[in-house]
C-alpha cells in the first residue's frame, strides 16, 4: 500500500508537472497508467510473499478490496486537504482522465487475486 501511494505520488508530480501540460490529463495518464500498474504488479508480489498471504480467492479479494479502499481513503484526504469539497472529488471522476484513473486503481485492487488466478505467485522449483 505504502508502495502503491509513494509511486503514485512520484508519478503522480511527474505526470501532472512535466507530461499533462505537454500532452493533456488523458495522454499523460495513459503515459503514466502502465508504468504504476507495472510496479505495483511487483509490489503485490513482494507484499504476498512477505505476509504470506493464502492462495485463497477470500483472502486475495479481502487483500486487494482493502488497498483499494485505502487508496482511495488517501485519495480524498489528499483532495480535503488541498480545498476541494465531497462534490468537487466526485465530479472529477466524470472526466475521462479521472476514470481511467479509477479504472486503474481498481485494476490495482485486483491484483492479488490476478496473481492467484494466473498461478504468478507459484513458488520457484528450484
Amino acid at each position: 500500500m505504502v508502495a502503491a501511494f509513494v509511486a503514485g505520488s512520484v508519478l503522480g508530480a511527474v505526470r501532472g508537472l512535466g507530461i499533462a501540460p505537454i500532452f493533456g490529463d488523458l495522454a499523460a495518464i495513459l503515459i503514466e497508467l502502465p508504468v504504476i500498474l507495472a510496479i505495483l504488479w511487483f509490489a503485490c508480489a513482494w507484499l504476498v510473499r512477505q505476509r504470506r498471504v493464502p492462495a485463497d480467492s477470500g483472502a486475495r479479494i479481502l487483500m486487494g478490496s482493502t488497498a483499494f479502499a485505502l487508496l482511495i481513503g488517501f485519495e480524498f484526504a489528499l483532495a480535503l486537504l488541498f480545498g476541494a469539497t465531497l462534490d468537487m472529488w466526485l465530479h472529477n471522476f466524470t472526466q475521462p482522465a479521472y476514470l481511467l484513473g479509477l479504472a486503474g486503481q481498481a485494476l490495482f485492487g485486483l491484483f492479488p487475486l490476478i496473481r492467484l488466478w494466473t498461478g504468478a505467485d507459484k513458488p520457484l522449483a528450484p
